[in-house]
């Protein structure tokens, strides 16, 4: 033990120093001595050694090199993350953490996040600083930097992060900073882009929704109400109101069928029938109409009310509220439009029935 610890502890760099300063280690015998078996397993101790640090050298310096080619594509907008090791440095050296728990972050790290993000436009990517899913499980993480980082990261720059039905009311607050239609009316190439984005993420939370539609709180309806009014009429988003229509669809609640209410009636109907537009205002605080003068987009709004009068998960007033409003909806000259003819009302009509034969065999006419 003594002679092969000494021998070992040669080959690390700088121990073997210590000649310098005639140190001496007394060992059982001498290796100059010794046996050709003895002198090779020396040899090889020392070389493990040797090839053990030389390994450790070159990944690090891999390691380096890869952090480095990491930061690049990430200051190009090609890439979206790092490995975890240059991630953790990314946030501790950008991130100021305050005394009283507040954190911000250093100039250098706003810029470069900002540029990182125009680059990403630059590109026709979506505009986010980060990762998406790695900032959902950052915010969560035991790294204090790690952690306040991801979470400036989100509020600055409104990311999405979490279930289906929290990137609603995310996007929601992220819509309330910007004007769509003013962006729409610029048509700037920024603003295109910016509107395709937001296109995109409000189809794909609306897709996620599906699973969770039907236990959507008369919050939520609300939040989606909201941003109903918000794409009211802007012809890029045809896609996201016929995903919208069908999540109503799904829900059982009285509120849903007053929020498709407004979609199909117009200033004339809230005048013979003003309950509709008072309970809507009543629960979701908003009293703007987002009538679709769209024949086919009403089309599917008649869709989602035929369903949920033909729900038999949803409860019976509900049902007979959506009934109540295909059978009005029916009468000739409620939903007709200059446009497109009677093609409204034949909607309506052929709602009505289909809801109202289910609703026979359910009992719920009476």
């Amino acid at each position: 033990m003594r002679f092969f610890g000494a021998e070992l502890a040669k080959a690390v760099p700088f121990v073997d120093w210590w000649e310098i300063y005639n140190v001496r280690v007394d060992t059982p015998f001498d290796a100059k001595d010794a046996a050709p078996l003895a002198k090779h397993l020396t040899f090889i101790s020392r070389a493990l050694v040797d090839l053990v640090i030389m390994a450790a050298l070159f990944q690090a310096l891999g390691i380096w090199q890869r952090s480095r080619t990491q930061q690049r594509l990430y200051d190009t907008g090609q890439l979206d993350y790092f490995d975890p090791f240059t991630e953790i440095a990314f946030f501790e050296t950008g991130m100021q953490t305050g005394g009283a728990g507040g954190a911000t972050p250093k100039p250098r790290f706003l810029k470069r996040v900002q540029a990182h993000v125009a680059a990403r436009l630059a590109l026709g990517r979506p505009p986010l600083p980060y990762n998406t899913h790695r900032l959902a499980e950052l915010v969560k993480s035991e790294r204090p930097d790690a952690r306040v980082g991801a979470e400036w990261l989100i509020k600055e720059f409104g990311v999405l992060t979490g279930s289906p039905k929290e990137q609603l009311h995310q996007l929601r607050n992220r819509w309330l900073k910007f004007n769509l239609h003013a962006a729409a009316n610029r048509n700037s190439d920024q603003d295109v882009e910016m509107i395709r984005h937001e296109k995109l993420e409000f189809e794909r939370v609306l897709a996620d929704l599906k699973p969770q539609a039907g236990s959507l709180s008369d919050e939520d309806i609300g939040v989606l109400y909201f941003l109903l009014d918000v794409v009211k009429g802007a012809p890029e988003f045809g896609y996201s109101r016929d995903l919208a229509f069908e999540r109503l669809g799904q829900v059982a609640s009285p509120l849903s069928v007053f929020v498709l209410a407004m979609s199909v009636l117009e200033n004339r109907h809230h005048a013979a029938r003003p309950d509709w537009r008072q309970r809507v205002s009543a629960v979701t605080g908003l009293a703007p109409s987002i009538f679709e003068g769209r024949a086919d987009v009403r089309e599917r709004a008649y869709n989602s009310l035929e369903q949920i009068g033909s729900s038999a998960e949803a409860e019976l007033r509900t049902r007979k509220l959506a009934l109540e409003l295909l059978e009005w909806m029916a009468i000739p000259g409620q939903a007709q439009d200059g446009l497109t003819g009677d093609r409204g009302r034949s909607a309506a009509q052929a709602a009505k029935d289909a809801g109202a034969k289910v609703a026979a065999s359910l009992d719920i006419s009476q």
